[in-house]
């Protein structure tokens, strides 16, 4: 019983094309040239940005904290 390679199927690809043809090079940077430009400004239908938890403040604790990754302590709905 003879066994299997081993396959490695996720090695590092490196593409040198563009150092290997310089003409591709070229021709990448004419199509990068044709693209426009993206705009600067948002479409005047997007509506402006949401603030969370502008009635209950104390949310916004939490939800500081925890994009901090820091755990919460502070109950928000505790009553007292």
């Amino acid at each position: 019983m003879s066994e299997a390679p081993e396959i490695f199927d996720s090695l590092p690809y490196y593409d040198d094309d563009l150092e290997k043809f310089p003409i591709l090079r070229q021709k990448v940077e004419q199509e990068l040239a044709r693209e426009p430009k993206p705009p600067q400004t948002l479409h005047p239908r997007v509506p402006p940005p949401v603030t969370l938890f502008a009635v209950r403040a104390r949310n916004n604790i939490c939800t500081d904290r925890s994009n901090t990754n820091i755990p919460c302590t502070e109950q928000p709905y505790a009553r007292g």
